[in-house]
């Protein structure tokens, strides 16, 4: 048995793009934007993922997929995207294999933090 799993970018957010804010023309300004009060708590959690992928050297969105991929009992997560190269370098993430030590800072990381929620 296989699981398929979605959302492994989070809305976008495991993308980096929201570190800064949410950015006007986003689709999630349709869909209700998170509190100020969620989204600094995102923004310190993403501060520190965005810390790790540059020190590992790979796309933010490449960390979220393999870490979403990680488990053998996952066959395959479901994702959108905007434009056609964010289907290219999702799809090259199913090639990031993440060691026993970044999957622990990772989880490190997102001990305890709420999930995404909005207004």
């Amino acid at each position: 048995m296989g699981l398929t799993t979605f959302e492994a970018l989070a809305g976008g957010f495991l993308t980096g793009k929201y570190v800064d804010g949410v950015p006007e023309d986003s689709r999630s300004i349709t869909t209700g934007s998170p509190s100020k009060e969620r989204m600094e708590q995102y923004r310190e959690m993403m501060q520190k993922l965005v810390e790790l992928t540059n020190e590992i050297e790979i796309p933010m969105n490449h960390l979220a997929i393999a870490w979403t991929l990680r488990h053998p009992e996952i066959s395959s997560s479901i994702m959108g995207a905007s434009k056609p190269e964010q289907v290219v370098s999702n799809a090259a993430a199913s090639d990031v294999t993440l060691t026993k030590d970044i999957l622990d800072r990772v989880e490190e990381i997102l001990d305890n933090k709420p999930i995404l929620q909005f207004k």
